[in-house]
């Protein structure tokens, strides 16, 4: 019963901070509790083996529990930057950067952690213009002289309304005439 209470106030505590508001995540926030009796150095040791294995929301449930006694940690929070890039979690940046300030300029970690502080931020840029194409028909295929075996019969094809990325986009004209 304590396990279950728990469980839920985790995902309650999720959704009150802003994590999430899904749930179906607040549903696999109340599966994993942090297992109880391990050491801190324990508990590193077995979330950083979640993490390897992309166990990031159980990991991250576990170094929650270990940064309660060691805060500022450094294997913690990096192990903890990896897990809010990898669930697409807002504060991931703060604890990155955290970690940066942390870590001496020489770590051997300090360019895998500022890659990912680049993919933290990548999340949230779309740099793609989207368009809607309303539902409708269209003659589809060519016939005669220019066209080529593959592209008859002419005929009317009628589409549901969808969003297309707008090709006037310098982003999209660059990726496309490369190829």
């Amino acid at each position: 019963m304590r396990q279950r209470t728990n469980g839920m106030m985790l995902g309650l505590l999720l959704m009150i901070v802003g994590t999430t508001t899904d749930p179906a995540l607040i549903a696999l926030a109340e599966e994993y509790q942090a297992i109880p009796g391990l050491s801190v150095k324990d508990r590193a040791v077995l979330a950083m083996n979640m993490v390897q294995q992309g166990q990031y929301r159980n990991g991250l449930v576990e170094i929650l529990e270990a940064m309660k006694q060691l805060p500022d940690d450094e294997a913690l929070l990096r192990l903890k930057g990896i897990c809010e890039t990898e669930l697409s979690q807002p504060e991931a940046k703060d604890t990155i950067m955290k970690w940066l300030k942390l870590a001496p300029q020489t770590h051997p970690d300090r360019a895998k952690m500022l890659a990912l502080l680049a993919k933290s931020q990548a999340s949230r840029e779309d740099p793609t213009d989207w368009v809607l194409i309303p539902t409708g028909e269209f003659e589809m295929g060519a016939e005669g002289a220019p066209a080529t075996p593959d592209e008859g019969p002419k005929r009317r094809v009628s589409l549901a309304r969808f969003t297309s990325a707008n090709m006037r986009s310098p982003t999209i004209n660059i990726r496309h005439s490369s190829k």
